[in-house]
């Protein structure tokens, strides 16, 4: 299509959209996480599984007024209010009762959404108008920058714009140019429609998503909060399948903003993939946070070269095998701070490493490092009057150049089927946020696994000599 006057380029038809549609290995990816976290389902407690999606909501809910500006966020903020972690709401408070406000709003946003999805129901301009104003219930104005300097405006909540919005790049003199205010209400309505047709409603969740939120955002109807309503409006198509919402964290922003800058030029596809990989981003958290999962369904073949020089995404093998030691040892020094963190009533723990020297298979389509394989031990001990003591055993084993699955594993040698799956993207050239956070949700559940074992041991021990009845 061509520009509407001000220069305001029509977003595309979803026909032209879903042309450029998630190629086989993407969707192949996205299949299996899916299939894992359906799953997940079949096994987890109604009430565990809603708490595992509350997580990934409230997750999402925190970050998207950060990436509007909304406020600063840090990693430990995030986590603390996403898993209403001891003392949250004070949290909170420290930073100040706008910040409450509008992570209260977000929150009963996403809410909102993950109740259409429930209930299926059709996307229409009043279910985004109701969406804008729930989320900037407690916004009463925004700022404009004008030729006088920068002003506050009201703002009118559930309203489409009265005054021109594009933005203009300071450093630059360009200027984006969103729907001239009376292009808006038309547009609207043609972005309903096109949510409404029977080719958008057939099509892949992923892509349903990335749509709706590229295509609202090039109408920017509203005056401000178009970004914080363009997630939580995907989220109501990626609730329905697999079931998680839109989860975009402040610190990805810069790509964020690249890709939509992408798909402005045409280049589609790379806003769908960076939707996908935040789906998948979100799936992993949710199975992370689950207390109990089946075995996942790995898909292995016959290894050829086991020693090939070229190993994951063209790495050598010992650039591989050594993100695969950082892995481990971000374990490491993440069971250590959860048990400085903690208190555990006197019982004795200790974590340490062991150079190769206990038995540890690698599961089917890993292998271990070309190197020593260390393996990372963490032990819980009762005192007097009695003794009772276990450990975890941990490895971590590298993807064989075959396997389509995550690139490393982190397995607890008694648990196999519950292992911490990693990309290389996730820990290559820095460690993400989602692998922090992945890696604290699958270490808080192993801790607490061995210490309930060894305290019930020692309930057992003391019944047993009769210390208690």
């Amino acid at each position: 299509m061509g520009e509407h006057s001000g220069g305001y380029r029509p977003f595309p038809s979803f026909a032209a959209w879903a042309d450029e549609g998630l190629d086989g290995p993407a969707l192949t990816t996205y299949e299996r996480f899916a299939a894992l976290l359906a799953e997940a389902k079949q096994t987890a407690t109604r009430e565990d599984l809603q708490a595992a999606v509350r997580t990934a909501t409230r997750y999402a809910a925190v970050d998207t007024g950060a990436i509007e500006g909304l406020y600063d966020v840090d990693r430990g903020f995030t986590r603390t209010v996403a898993t209403e972690a001891a003392a949250w709401e004070v949290a909170v408070e420290l930073r100040g009762e706008h910040v409450a406000r509008a992570i209260d709003d977000a929150l009963n946003a996403y809410e909102f959404v993950l109740d259409l999805a429930t209930r299926r129901e059709r996307i229409t301009e009043a279910v985004i108008r109701e969406l804008h104003a729930v989320i900037c219930r407690s916004q009463d104005t925004y700022t404009v920058y004008t030729s006088q300097g920068r002003q506050e405006h009201p703002l009118p909540k559930g309203e489409y714009k009265k005054y021109p919005n594009s933005p203009t790049n300071l450093s630059t003199g360009r200027v984006h140019h969103y729907a001239p205010v009376s292009d808006t209400s038309a547009e609207m309505h043609r972005l309903v429609g096109e949510l409404a047709s029977g080719r958008f409603n057939s099509a892949h969740p992923v892509v349903q998503a990335a749509y709706a939120h590229y295509a609202f955002v090039c109408v920017h109807p509203f005056a401000d909060g178009n970004g914080r309503v363009a997630r939580a409006l995907a989220s109501a198509f990626l609730y329905r399948s697999p079931g998680v919402p839109l989860l975009v964290f402040a610190d990805q922003k810069d790509a964020y903003i690249d890709v939509l800058e992408a798909a402005d030029q045409g280049e589609h596809q790379l806003f769908t993939q960076f939707v996908l990989e935040r789906v998948i981003d979100a799936v992993q958290l949710v199975r992370a946070s689950l207390p109990s999962e089946p075995v996942p369904a790995l898909v292995a073949t016959v290894e050829t070269y086991r020693r090939q020089r070229i190993g994951r995404a063209g790495l050598v093998h010992r650039e591989v095998d050594a993100l695969n030691a950082r892995l481990l040892s971000l374990v490491h020094d993440e069971i250590a701070k959860r048990l400085s963190e903690s208190d555990l009533g006197g019982l004795q723990t200790g974590v340490y490493w062991s150079n190769g020297t206990v038995d540890f298979p690698p599961p089917q389509g890993y292998r271990p490092r070309q190197t020593d394989q260390d393996v990372l031990g963490l032990r819980v001990d009762t005192g007097a009057p009695v003794k009772v003591g276990s450990q975890n055993i941990y490895s971590s084993f590298v993807a064989l150049p075959s396997h389509d699955g995550a690139d490393f594993v982190v397995v607890e040698r008694d648990r196999p089927e519950r292992c911490l799956e990693v990309f290389l993207r996730e820990i290559s050239p820095t460690v993400t946020h989602v692998l922090e956070l992945k890696i604290a949700a699958w270490v808080d559940l192993s801790i607490s696994r061995l210490v309930r074992w060894v305290v019930d041991a020692e309930a057992k021990a003391l019944q047993r000599l009769g210390y208690v009845e």
